[in-house]
């Protein structure tokens, strides 16, 4: 998979990165409910992620009308890069 340049992910981006690694996977709707973040903002926050390598979108193995959210392994690893606490 080809991934788009990386830029610093925003702290919104974080966030929602965040949400993925303690609640993977999960629906656009249920990240929607966890963060209670805007919907269309999400939306295309989460296709950038994707793009950057970030987050993966699959089908769900159950359902196949459902996409699945979570983070990747390169997304866990920019978060423990980027917590608080390691940059202390």
């Amino acid at each position: 998979m080809t991934t788009a340049s990386r830029s610093t992910p925003s702290f919104a981006q974080l966030a929602v990165i965040r949400a993925l690694v303690h609640q993977s996977p999960t629906s656009l709707t249920g990240l929607v409910e966890r963060t209670g973040m805007n919907r269309s903002w999400l939306s295309q926050t989460i296709r950038v992620l994707v793009n950057q390598g970030y987050v993966s979108r699959t089908r769900s193995q159950i359902d196949a009308r459902r996409v699945e959210l979570s983070a990747t392994a390169e997304g866990q690893a920019l978060l423990s890069r980027t917590t608080p606490e390691q940059s202390r």
